[in-house]
């Protein structure tokens, strides 16, 4: 797992999910998907009040790098331990999202 951070922007502010995170199992579609699993994490925002929200803008920070979020729509569910965040993209990213090992 890698120390990620999504910071979210939208009609209602800026939302963050921080923590350890792992790739989900994602469909090759373009423009490229964001399926992360979330392990000892900490949310702010109102993002995480409804299950479906919406994304004007946002960036992942992970190893020391940082990749755009462009227009997009995402999802999560949790359980006792992880959060599953789904981000579908609506245009390319200026630099795709990859997570190393």
């Amino acid at each position: 797992m890698s120390q990620v951070k999504i910071t979210l922007y939208n009609d209602k502010g800026e939302s963050t999910i921080s923590g350890k995170a792992h790739p989900l199992p994602t469909p090759r579609i373009f423009p490229p998907p964001i399926f992360l699993c979330f392990a000892q994490y900490e949310t702010k925002g109102t993002v995480w009040d409804n299950k479906d929200f919406h994304v004007k803008s946002g960036k992942i920070e992970c190893n020391g790098e940082e990749f755009d979020i462009p227009l997009s729509e995402g999802s999560w569910d949790k359980d006792e331990r992880e959060i599953n965040l789904r981000i579908h993209t609506r245009e390319q990213p200026k630099k795709f999202f990859h997570l190393k090992f």
